[in-house]
């Protein structure tokens, strides 16, 4: 499954696992954009064959082919696939409804999880001079506990946990998101991982050592600081200080 395309044709002729369900481009309506991404963009969409919901029931991730193949990303991009599909059923996990692929661009077909993320969340709560109360950050830390624990039970580590990559929905709950950068992992296997965001990484990674699950649990660990404190354990946008930092304190 995650071995590299070299062209296009190859990329949309790919053999998917029976528990990815291919969808056909002409039965997703595309609706209105809502984010830019460095890969694709992203937009509102439900079945081609209803009128308009009154809320979008997916978000569909839609990126080139041509790009993915030009910058060697489709094992890349598969694996992402891959790992969305082990975790099916979990309700702090955004779900993969599907893939869709048409001679031009691939697309992941994914449930509509909310307006915004963690993040967004505790910077407006910044702005107005307010923290989050315990019976939230229990809740919080509960639901995004159970979506770790549940991709670790299926082998799969996210390998970049953090508030931005947590959808909020319309009820205020959380679900994890953006599968990226994750990865299958057996217990007891390591490898080196590309974490995207040092604040929120283990000092292995900062020291280019091998990693595993613990990787999420130290992410963790970092997000329910910053619940609790509203600042990061260890807040250096300097790469090299933070490493000195991790390393010595």
């Amino acid at each position: 499954l995650c071995s590299e395309a070299s062209s296009p044709r190859e990329m949309v002729n790919s053999q998917w696992p029976n528990a990815i369900e291919i969808l056909k481009p002409e039965d997703l309506f595309i609706g209105s954009l809502l984010g830019v991404g460095s890969f694709g963009k992203v937009v509102e969409s439900w079945p081609a064959e209803i009128s308009r919901p009154e809320r979008p029931l997916w978000a569909i991730k839609i990126i080139p082919i041509k790009r993915l193949v030009r910058m060697k990303m489709v094992s890349h991009f598969k694996r992402e696939i891959l790992c969305m599909s082990k975790l099916k059923g979990c309700p702090w996990l955004v779900q993969l409804n599907g893939v869709s692929i048409d001679p031009k661009n691939v697309m992941l077909v994914m449930e509509m999880a909310g307006s915004c993320n963690l993040d967004q969340h505790l910077t407006f709560l910044r702005t107005q001079g307010r923290i989050l109360t315990e019976t939230q950050i229990k809740s919080i830390g509960g639901q995004v506990y159970s979506a770790v624990r549940f991709m670790h039970e299926k082998d799969v580590v996210h390998f970049d946990l953090k508030p931005a990559n947590v959808a909020v929905t319309s009820e205020g709950y959380c679900k994890v998101c953006d599968f990226g950068l994750s990865a299958e992992l057996s217990r007891g296997s390591m490898l080196k991982a590309r974490g995207a965001s040092p604040l929120y990484a283990p000092p292995e990674m900062l020291q280019d050592l091998p990693v595993d699950h613990r990787y999420d649990v130290w992410s963790f660990g970092v997000m329910l600081y910053e619940l609790c404190t509203q600042t990061m354990p260890f807040d250096s946008r300097n790469l090299n200080l933070l490493r000195r930092l991790l390393a010595t304190n």
